[in-house]
């Protein structure tokens, strides 16, 4: 592969990093954004409508199994409507074990009928919570994801350096 085939792959790939890290950055600043906020919504009484595992036959490059995911619903009433959510947090809308034993004693916090506080955004209560700010998961995915950010962008920063290169060639 010569030069000139290179910087087309470059020219090509360059501003499909580049999109990924923009979109990549929003996403990861909404999600901040929210958990923070979450921690100063109101809070009203609510119930545990459902709590439900399921388990999930997984298959990536660094995991092969069964996993186990628990479901929690919940209803609530803001200004006399009804609204039921199933978002843990924000950051954690969806608990995922990888034994079955880890996710009944954590299902076993959730039994229908329990009394749980549950804390809405005060300006679109159908997005609720009932664990306000950062989840444990997020403040390590939050390490990983910035690492991943940075690696990326100094990728596009060596992508530009080389464009510049071919191009003075």
């Amino acid at each position: 592969m010569n030069v000139e085939e290179l910087a087309k792959i470059v020219n090509f790939l360059l501003p499909v990093l580049a999109i990924f890290f923009i979109f990549s950055f929003y996403v990861f600043s909404v999600n901040l954004w929210h958990a923070h906020a979450s921690r100063s919504w109101p809070a009203v009484d609510g119930v545990i409508r459902s709590a439900d595992l399921e388990q999930v036959e997984v298959a990536t490059m660094y995991y092969a199994g069964t996993s186990y995911s628990v479901k929690v619903h919940f209803d609530f009433t803001v200004q006399g409507a009804m609204h039921t959510s199933d978002n843990m947090s924000i950051t954690d809308t969806l608990k995922s074990f990888g034994e079955e034993m880890h996710a009944n004693i954590y299902l076993e916090q959730f039994p229908v009928g329990k009394p749980v506080k549950v804390y809405y955004d005060p300006d679109n209560p159908f997005f609720a919570v009932l664990n306000p700010g950062f989840s444990d998961e997020f403040v390590r995915y939050k390490k990983t994801a910035l690492w991943r950010l940075a690696f990326l962008a100094v990728g596009i920063l060596l992508a530009l350096a080389f464009k510049s290169f071919s191009a003075g060639l």
